[in-house]
């Protein structure tokens, strides 16, 4: 199978991030626009380029569907087309080993392997510990006054158990679509995580959170919320969700804010002061 896979990358891509291009003369080509647009392009035109198409994959209906039209349109032209789906992964490992993908890909399947072995041995103390006890919820507030949580099968949850805490929102089911996460009323959100221990403010949409006077102001019935009164309130730095390969440290951030008091030098979570 590896080595299927090996010789289906190696015969259809070269590595890019979105699409990478380089023509076989001179360079005046490549800047020059083809007539036609879309998929009534000639093949023609592309003959003398070798093109490989790289697309990570995210689950966003109008981006999904954007992608769909053109792969339509590159496959009308030829170019070969290879999704990265590690956004699919329910679980955090399942995500983390998407590395030996990259190791094939690139040539480095080796290092790949002892790389998503050596993660798997930094979780291995905290395997078979008891439960902080912690009590966790993951939310950010929207624009139009909700809260976006995660629902409780979602890797992000999954990785707040494995760090020894408890997600509050951890019997929140799937409401008929794939999404990850869900917007709560905030009487919902109120009633499922005033008592948290710990409170997690995703800062990938709405922005850093820095002081407990900016989260309050996005809503003032977190004041009354237990993890604010007691200063236990971390922001997610804007560049954790685009390392996924730092998923390990993410957890072992979070251990340490179940178990010390106010942690220093973590890698993905800040201090709402």
């Amino acid at each position: 199978m590896k080595k299927k896979l090996a010789l289906i990358l190696a015969a259809t891509m070269t590595v890019s991030l979105l699409a990478s291009c380089g023509g076989s003369g001179s360079t005046s080509g490549s800047a020059s626009q083809p007539e036609g647009s879309g998929a009534s392009a000639s093949a023609s035109q592309t003959s003398d380029l070798k093109v490989g198409v790289f697309y990570y994959n995210f689950a966003d209906a109008y981006i999904t569907t954007v992608r769909t039209a053109m792969d339509k349109q590159l496959e009308e032209l030829g170019v070969p087309v290879l999704v990265e789906r590690s956004s699919y992964e329910s679980g955090p490992l399942a995500r983390l080993e998407w590395l030996k993908f990259w190791g094939i890909l690139l040539g480095k399947e080796e290092l790949a392997e002892q790389e998503f072995a050596r993660q798997v041995e930094r979780l291995a103390p905290l395997t078979g510990q008891a439960p902080t006890g912690k009590r966790c919820a993951f939310f950010s507030i929207t624009a139009n006054n909700l809260a976006n949580v995660r629902k409780g099968g979602d890797y992000v949850a999954q990785m707040i158990e494995m760090a020894g805490g408890d997600y509050v929102f951890a019997d929140l089911a799937d409401n008929g679509n794939n999404l990850s996460t869900m917007n709560l009323p905030l009487e919902d959100f109120y009633a499922g995580a005033k008592d948290a221990d710990v409170l997690l403010y995703n800062s990938t949409i709405e922005g850093v959170v820095h002081t407990t006077e900016e989260l309050v102001a996005k809503c003032p019935l977190l004041a009354e919320f237990k993890a604010v009164q007691s200063g236990s309130v971390w922001c997610t730095t804007q560049s954790f969700f685009q390392q996924s390969t730092a998923l390990v440290d993410f957890v072992l951030d979070l251990h340490r804010v179940f178990t010390e008091n106010d942690p220093a030098d973590l890698q993905f979570l800040r201090k709402v002061e």
